[in-house]
C-alpha cells in the first residue's frame, strides 16, 4: 500500500513465532525518504531531522538504512516494487547507518547519516526508516510527520553543513590551486584497514571510508592480508584501476574513489593416520587442489608396515579411500570452495601373515611326519638287530633253509657207522649284519646222510645244510662233496612277525613286495 500523499508516516513492527518458540520482530509498516544534495561541496556533517507525534517512549526506536535505488517515486513505490528490503533484524542493524530511541514526543530526533551523505557527495540521497516498539504489544506505531503536512516546520528535512574546499597557502602541505576533495577508499572484504600518507582508517562495516583531502600528491594502501579466521584469510590482489602496488603514490586532482580487491583462500587441512599426506595448505577460492598420500613403498595403493611383532609377521596397513569423498585412488583432485579437513583412510591388510602362516603349518607338518617316519624306522631297525635272538627265542623249533642257531656247544659230530674223516670247507655268505662262517661238511656211508659242522668268530653252531647227496656203493669212503646251499630269503619270520631283510620295515605275512623299499620277498 502507499501511503506518498499522507501527511504522517508511520513504523511498526509484527511478531511471529519461530520453530523455537520465540518472538522474531518482522517489518509490518517502513518508510523510505529522498534528499538532493548540492555538487562540489565537501560535507562535514549531515543530519536527518524527524519530527515524531506517536509512540511508546523508552522503548520504540528509527533505524535509518542506506538505500543506493533511487528510482522510485513516492506515488509509485509498494510493498511489490519497493527497494531492496533486509528481511531479518541482524541484516538491519549491519546496513543502519544510524539509529535513535524515542524518549519523548512532540520534539525534534536527529540521525546522524554523514558517512553516507560523504559516500554519496552529491546528488539523490534515498534512505529506508524502519522501526517501532520493541516490547510488547511489538504493532504499537511511531508517527512523524511528511513532506505532505500541513505545517511546513514540521516537514523532514537534511541538515547538512559543507566546508571550503579552497586551501589558503603558506601552510604545511598547502599551497596555491589546492582545495579539498573526497577521496573514498574502500575494500571487498571488512575487518582490515587502510591507510592515507601512513594514517591508518578501519574500514568500517560498510566497506568504506571517506576522507577530505587536499589535491595533489598522496601516499595510500591496503592490508595487504585480512584474517578472517583461522583457516580462512584474504589476501589483497589490486586497486580497482588494476595497479598491483600496495601501498602506490596516487596524484589527486578533483575527488576519486580508489577499491582495494582482496581474494579469499581457505587452508585444505590433509590429515594420514600412517604414511605421509601432501597437499595441505592455502588455496584460492575457486581453485584446485591435488592431495596424495604415500607409504612404505611405491605400490599402489600405498602399504605401510605395522609396528612391532605384527609388522615382523607380514601385517600391513594398506590406503583404501578419502573421507568424503568415493575415489580410492592415493591421488585427490578437489575444488575449493571453503575450509576443508580431508583425511586418508587406511585398512589391515592380513594377506601377507596368513600366507607365513600357512607355510608354517605346511613345513610343520612336514617335519612332524618326518620325524614319525624316522622314529619308525629307528624302531624297525631295531627289531631287526634283536631278530636273531628273537628267533632263537621265539621261533617255532622247525628247520628253515637256512642254518638256525642251537647252542654255543655242538655235540661231537658221529655218523651211523664210524667217525667220518674231515669233510672240505666253503665259506658261505654271512647273514646280514654277522660274521662270514665256514661249513663243515660230512657224508655218512651208510645213511647217505650228511653231517655238518660250521665255525666261526662269533662262536660255533651245528645245523643242517644243503640236501641229501648219493654215496658210492659198497664202499667204506664217503663221498667227498660241496654242499648246495640255497638262497637267503628276502624276508625273516619272527614268531608271526615278518621283516623286509631290506629295509627292515615289519610286512604281512602273505606280502610278495615290500611295500616301503618294493624288494621282491622270497
Amino acid at each position: 500500500m502507499n501511503f506518498g500523499s499522507a501527511p504522517l508516516l508511520e513504523l511498526s513492527w509484527s511478531s511471529v513465532i519461530s520453530g523455537g518458540g520465540q518472538n522474531v520482530l518482522q517489518i509490518d509498516r517502513l518508510t523510505y525518504l529522498k534528499f538532493n544534495l548540492s555538487e562540489d561541496n565537501i560535507i562535514q556533517s549531515a543530519l536527518l531531522r524527524l519530527y515524531v507525534t506517536k509512540a511508546v517512549t523508552n522503548s520504540s526506536i528509527i533505524i535509518a538504512v542506506p538505500e543506493k535505488n533511487t528510482a522510485w517515486t513516492e506515488t509509485n513505490i509498494a510493498g511489490k516494487n519497493a527497494p531492496d528490503i533486509p528481511s531479518t533484524r541482524q541484516k538491519i542493524e549491519d546496513r543502519a547507518v544510524d539509529s535513535v530511541k524515542i524518549t519523548e514526543l512532540n520534539t525534534w530526533l536527529s540521525l546522524n547519516i554523514t558517512s553516507y551523505a560523504r559516500s554519496v557527495r552529491s546528488g539523490l540521497l534515498s534512505l529506508i526508516l524502519i522501526g517501532g516498539n520493541q516490547e510488547s504489544p511489538y504493532r504499537d506505531i511511531v508517527q512523524f510527520h511528511s513532506k505532505e503536512s500541513e505545517d511546513p516546520a514540521l516537514r523532514p528535512y537534511l541538515e547538512v553543513t559543507y566546508s571550503g574546499t579552497e586551501i589558503s597557502g603558506g601552510g604545511e602541505g598547502g599551497g596555491a590551486g589546492q582545495k579539498l576533495v573526497y577521496l573514498t577508499l574502500r575494500s571487498s572484504i571488512g575487518g582490515g584497514s587502510v591507510y592515507f600518507n601512513g594514517t591508518e582508517y578501519e574500514v568500517p562495516n560498510t566497506l568504506e571510508g571517506i576522507l577530505d583531502v587536499p589535491t595533489g600528491l598522496c601516499e595510500i594502501g591496503a592490508s595487504p592480508t585480512i584474517s578472517i579466521s583461522d583457516t580462512d584469510k584474504a589476501v589483497f590482489q589490486k586497486w580497482n584501476d588494476n595497479s598491483p602496488t600496495n601501498p602506490r603514490n596516487v596524484q589527486i586532482g578533483e575527488s576519486m574513489t580508489l577499491e582495494a580487491e582482496y581474494l579469499e583462500q581457505y587452508y585444505l587441512n590433509v590429515t594420514t593416520q600412517y604414511g605421509a599426506a601432501n597437499g595441505a595448505g592455502w588455496y584460492e577460492k575457486g581453485s584446485t587442489a591435488t592431495l596424495g598420500v604415500s607409504g612404505d613403498t611405491n605400490a599402489n595403493p600405498p602399504k605401510v608396515q605395522a609396528e612391532g611383532i605384527l609388522g615382523l609377521l607380514g601385517v600391513r596397513y594398506v590406503f583404501d579411500h578419502w573421507s568424503g569423498y568415493s575415489t580410492d585412488g592415493p591421488s585427490l583432485k578437489i575444488n575449493v570452495d571453503g575450509p576443508e579437513t580431508v583425511t586418508a583412510i587406511w585398512r589391515e591388510d592380513y594377506s601377507l601373515f596368513y600366507s607365513y602362516l600357512i607355510r608354517a603349518i605346511s613345513f610343520g607338518a612336514g617335519f612332524v611326519g618326518a620325524v614319525v617316519v624316522g622314529r619308525r624306522l629307528v624302531g624297525a631297525r631295531r627289531r631287526v638287530g634283536m631278530s636273531d635272538q628273537l628267533r632263537a627265542d621265539t621261533a617255532p623249533r622247525r628247520r628253515s633253509p637256512l642254518f638256525v642257531r642251537q647252542r654255543d656247544t655242538a655235540p661231537p659230530l658221529v655218523s651211523r657207522r664210524d667217525v667220518a674223516p674231515a669233510a672240505p670247507t666253503k665259506t658261505l655268505s654271512p647273514i646280514r649284519g654277522k660274521e662270514p662262517v665256514r661249513a663243515h661238511i660230512s657224508v655218512n656211508p651208510a645213511t647217505s646222510t650228511r653231517i655238518g659242522e660250521s665255525a666261526g668268530s662269533a662262536g660255533s653252531s651245528t645245523g643242517v645244510i644243503g640236501r641229501r647227496q648219493s654215496v658210492r656203493e659198497n664202499t667204506g669212503e664217503p663221498v667227498r662233496t660241496v654242499a648246495s646251499t640255497t638262497a637267503i630269503p628276502a624276508a625273516r619270520v619272527v614268531g608271526m612277525t615278518k621283516f623286509c631283510r631290506g629295509c627292515g620295515v615289519k610286512i604281512p605275512r602273505d606280502s610278495k613286495y615290500c611295500e616301503e623299499c618294493g624288494k621282491r620277498l622270497a
